[in-house]
């Protein structure tokens, strides 16, 4: 990996959240920014739970099914869940939660994206004027 100034690695991931931010998406995974900024997962998600203390995003945790993978519950803490058991509602199957099957998942904040969108819509008015003053 290309080596990156800490500052550098913040703005990677905040402009791929704010991207995420004007978009229609009220949430994402942290592969998906691991992937846009090609930083390893552990520093992407290091960096998304500093946005989270933030507030600009929650994270949560989504529970998987073992055999069909798809999500049972999204909860916000992990620790009640660790080994509980449930049948899965699509498959029919008993699943035990653990770290292979707990997910994280990021939800935007609201007023977070409206801010996002608001800005882009002041950076599209400036660009505008600055166009017509030419």
């Amino acid at each position: 990996m290309e080596q990156f100034e800490d500052w550098q690695v913040e703005d990677m991931v905040l402009d791929t959240v704010n991207g995420l931010a004007v978009s229609k998406l009220n949430k994402f995974y942290p592969t998906y920014v691991s992937k846009a900024t090609s930083l390893p997962l552990d520093i992407t998600f290091k960096y998304l739970s500093e946005m989270a203390k933030k507030g600009r995003i929650t994270l949560s945790w989504e529970l998987r099914c073992e055999e069909c993978f798809r999500t049972l519950k999204t909860v916000d803490s992990i620790i009640p869940f660790l080994n509980d058991e449930l049948i899965c509602k699509y498959c029919g199957e008993e699943t035990t939660f653990n770290r292979d099957n707990i997910f994280p998942v990021f939800y935007i904040n609201e007023a977070y994206k409206k801010q996002q969108k608001d800005n882009v819509q002041v950076k599209k008015k400036l660009a505008l004027r600055r166009a017509i003053t030419l």
